[in-house]
């Protein structure tokens, strides 16, 4: 769900916290603002290589596990083009959640909340900037949402993008 090495996602931080707790497992990573402490999140960028996502999509790519479909996006999107309705992310987002209506169940992850109780809670900016994001995944159903940020554990009953209850589809 992002920051994945501490304090700013260096590549000598990759090496030397992330790597030897990680290597050798399934990696599909994302983007946290930590990484982009490093200028152009160059340390993520050469830690992971092409697993980090296609460079021309800013980083946000999906796979299918199963009969689950998983997308990974980039909660940093105003370095990528931008996080509005019109942006290419989310642009992208509703085009891949189109090909892929036949899953049996979708989950999403990247790393800023739209909500949360934790240290950094429901910011304004946060919402402004993930908003967009959930819409487009409420729209498509989608089953699962996980992010970070926090650096906590919290879960919410099914909701709409505004926060409010939907426990038939949220």
């Amino acid at each position: 769900m992002g920051d994945n090495a501490y304090p700013s996602g260096a590549s000598d931080q990759f090496e030397d916290c992330y790597g030897p707790t990680w290597d050798g497992t399934r990696r599909v990573p994302s983007l946290g603002n930590h990484e982009y402490q490093t200028p152009d999140a160059s340390g993520y960028l050469d830690y992971f290589g092409s697993t980090a996502g296609p460079p021309s999509k800013g980083y946000y790519y999906s796979y299918d596990l199963g009969e689950r479909h998983v997308v990974v996006l980039n909660g940093m999107c105003g370095k990528v083009g931008g996080r509005g309705p019109n942006s290419p992310m989310v642009g992208w987002l509703e085009k891949d959640l189109a090909a892929d209506s036949d899953k049996r169940c979708t989950l999403a992850y990247f790393h800023h909340p739209l909500f949360s109780s934790g240290e950094h809670g429901n910011q304004t900016n946060n919402q402004a900037k993930m908003t967009p994001t959930w819409e487009a995944l409420y729209r498509a159903n989608a089953d699962v949402v996980v992010n970070g940020h926090d650096h906590d554990y919290e879960r919410f009953a099914p909701q709409r993008p505004d926060g409010t209850s939907d426990p038939s589809r949220g």
